[in-house]
């Protein structure tokens, strides 16, 4: 275990928007990949990084962006952790499939954080306030990240609103027995007209247990409307504002199949 946890911190001799003490490792010839689990424990999740080896990092598709919810990223999960990728892209999901194995070559990429969530993308561009920047042209992103033949249906994981942590942010999450809080209901999803507003509907399973789901107005179950009996809902996990002053846990919905009565 020592040994394994000392060859991560070789493969992750970066350079980046922090300055990190430089440790002694035996000398091997091995290049291991490092699961995204451990990326985001070694960074404490909050460190920003350039990789400045060669290592990979790999993972399933866990996110779509047919349903307009998401928008120019899509995520990856491999069952330690989950990593946001900054494609800049439309249509994503004709590219990278639900399921679908993805393997990223990750020297030259940068390492941020949005809401929790782990992202990986180029370097930003100067005066980008963001740690990461997107790839934007599919001969770009090719270069670095790679669409494997392999495709399995990715399950989500099963959790109670209790056991959240920030550090399951990111990743495919089911969660039972909730119900709508109608303050927060009333207007569907999200507004659509006059114009695209993002919609925030608070969902409990206890009066002291809640999360908030958080939809694009451009998605196309904006206007449905939202359930007010006993739901399981699915969705990627974050951490953030979500329409209040204050942090909680957020849950995006990929499309409406995401909703089981």
């Amino acid at each position: 275990m020592m040994r394994r946890a000392a060859t991560i911190l070789m493969v992750l001799c970066l350079a980046g928007c922090r300055e990190w003490e430089t440790p002694v490792f035996e000398q091997t010839n091995a290049l291991p990949n490092v699961t995204l689990g451990e990326l985001r424990e070694y960074l404490h999740g909050e460190g920003e990084l350039i990789f400045a080896e060669e290592i990979e990092l790999s993972g399933r598709v866990v996110s779509s962006d047919r349903a307009g919810n998401f928008y120019n990223t899509f995520f990856i999960d491999d069952g330690t952790g989950a990593a946001e990728i900054m494609a800049g892209m439309p249509d994503l999901d004709a590219v990278y499939h639900p399921g679908q194995r993805i393997a990223v070559r990750a020297r030259g990429l940068a390492v941020g954080w949005r809401d929790g969530a782990m992202q990986i993308g180029l370097p930003p561009e100067p005066g980008n306030r963001f740690a990461t920047g997107y790839f934007y042209h599919p001969t770009v992103i090719g270069a670095y990240v790679t669409a494997e033949r392999s495709v399995e249906p990715v399950r989500p994981l099963e959790v109670a609103i209790s056991d959240l942590g920030v550090e399951l942010c990111g990743r495919l999450v089911r969660i039972a027995g909730l119900k709508a809080d109608p303050a927060t209901a009333t207007a569907g999803w999200a507004q659509t007209l006059p114009s695209p507003i993002t919609g925030y509907v608070k969902f409990r399973s206890s009066p002291a247990d809640s999360i908030t789901v958080t939809t694009s107005g451009y998605a196309s179950f904006a206007r449905a409307p939202v359930p007010m009996g006993k739901v399981t809902l699915t969705g990627i996990l974050f951490y953030g504002r979500g329409g209040t002053s204050r942090d909680h846990f957020l849950l995006k919905l990929r499309d409406e199949n995401d909703i089981v009565y």
